[in-house]
């Protein structure tokens, strides 16, 4: 990604990219949430999984740790590289309305000052790819410690196909009155016994189901990090 600036629709990138996303004939998401102050875990699973994603989804609750990540890219030519050409962030109960950040853009070297640009973080977003309608929220709104109903309502009323919300920091994944939604989890502090956790989200078009995901997140005997599929679901 060489494009930050955000757009009306509130998404992170290039309109080109957004447009680009919405007519692609397939897509992959990366979703994560409640990072919670730990930017580096979220620097390394963009590194290993942005590639390849046409957007990431952060579900709020660490929306300073996605902007010192984008300052992280913008001095650093690999990392800028792994960053989907689209973000989507939203406001969690623990975010606040607007963040500061910098990015080098084009002159990844350093040759040139940062851009220094003011993102405003909304509490819903809802955007396109590959022919869905994506609803994106954090989730404490829509009381979501209680029951999904309130969340999908919303939704539907947006037609939206997929919902992808956070707050809980437990993993979740089902289809509800013809929605499908999704919570990743928590990369930081995740409860009810489930371990760290993210997921990615792929479908190949309008009319085809969609490939969920979740991925565990282990700290490895030397101090690195090491991601793997997990099936133990609520």
């Amino acid at each position: 990604m060489n494009v930050l600036e955000q757009l009306d629709s509130n998404l992170i990138g290039s309109k080109e990219a957004a447009a680009a996303l919405e007519s692609a004939p397939g897509a992959r998401l990366l979703v994560v949430s409640d990072t919670h102050g730990h930017p580096d875990l979220l620097e390394e699973i963009i590194r290993v999984f942005g590639p390849g994603c046409g957007a990431l989804v952060h579900c709020g609750d660490g929306a300073g740790d996605l902007l010192q990540v984008f300052s992280h890219a913008g001095r650093n030519v690999r990392l800028a590289e792994a960053f989907p050409p689209v973000i989507v962030p939203v406001r969690g109960n623990g975010d606040g309305e607007w963040y500061p950040a910098e990015f080098l853009g084009d002159s990844p070297g350093g040759e040139e000052p940062p851009v220094r640009f003011r993102f405003s973080l909304a509490p819903q977003t809802v955007f396109s790819a590959a022919g869905r309608t994506v609803f994106v929220t954090h989730g404490h709104g829509y009381s979501v410690h209680l029951g999904l109903e309130r969340l999908v309502n919303t939704a539907s009323l947006r037609t939206a196909d997929l919902v992808l919300y956070g707050h809980t920091h437990r993993p979740q994944y089902g289809e509800t009155a013809g929605s499908l939604t999704l919570n990743p989890g928590s990369c930081a502090y995740p409860r009810g016994g489930f371990p760290p956790s993210f997921a990615t989200v792929a479908f190949p078009g309008a009319a085809e189901r969609f490939d969920v995901g979740f991925y565990e997140i282990r700290k490895t005997r030397f101090g690195g990090l090491d991601f793997s599929p997990f099936s133990k679901m609520p």
